[in-house]
């Protein structure tokens, strides 16, 4: 796929899991649904209203297609609409294969609560017995409950980063963007949402388990799930 495919909706890496794509179902969802998500995706009402060149690379401001997957008591629908590679117009199927983004973070949640169900971690225990690269914040004690939960302290994206493109060979690596920062309150004693919180926890996995994090995912966590399909 080429590198400009773009894929923004987390909530459908469901539909990239299965192997095979499933006959059309649920006919009352179909009538009601892909008529209007088609719609937003036509290319040519796209072009009547934005102009050849951007007819192509918008739905809603954000993304040139999408997929649509609904599922009840074992039977489902799924449909592709628009783009996934727009340089080449490759459309959007059931098997496209979506960046989920943050959803990352509760698979990340599920591999360090395994840990603890194995005593191999406590949520009681400092970030830095687990990664050390992490310095201490004084006498500020940041734990991996505080880590999961949100309430550590330490900061989410400042402006521009989100967009941060730079790859790294390892956790330890990629924590110099936010370690040496102060944390934003006392841990535990109030909320504030975190990516940089959730890295340390892949930091965490890989040292109580001798496995890299992708490794430990894909035998602990998204084989045993079925979700052959989903990878860093």
């Amino acid at each position: 796929m080429s590198t400009k495919a773009v894929g923004l909706l987390a909530i459908l890496a469901l539909a990239a899991c299965r192997a095979e794509p499933a006959a059309p179902r649920f006919p009352e969802a179909q009538r009601k649904v892909a008529p209007i998500v088609s719609d937003s995706f036509s290319t040519e009402d796209a072009r009547d209203r934005l102009g050849e060149s951007e007819a192509v690379m918008r739905f809603a401001g954000i993304a040139p297609g999408m997929s649509v997957a609904v599922t009840f008591a074992g039977d489902d629908w799924s449909e592709g609409f628009g783009l996934a590679d727009v340089e080449n117009e490759v459309r959007v199927t059931p098997d496209t294969v979506f960046r989920i983004a943050s959803i990352t973070k509760p698979i990340s949640a599920t591999a360090v609560m395994q840990l603890v169900e194995r005593g191999q971690v406590s949520l009681d225990d400092p970030v830095q017995k687990h990664v050390p690269a992490f310095p201490a914040k004084g006498e500020h004690v940041v734990t991996i409950r505080h880590l999961l939960s949100h309430t550590s302290g330490i900061r989410h994206y400042k402006e521009g980063e989100f967009n941060h493109k730079a790859s790294y060979d390892s956790v330890g690596a990629a924590l110099t963007i936010f370690k040496d920062d102060p944390l934003l309150f006392t841990p535990g004693t109030k909320y504030s949402y975190s990516t940089y919180a959730y890295n340390l926890l892949a930091g965490v996995v890989e040292r109580a388990s001798g496995l890299t994090f992708e490794q430990y995912l894909t035998e602990h966590v998204l084989t045993p799930a079925g979700m052959t399909r989903t990878y860093l």
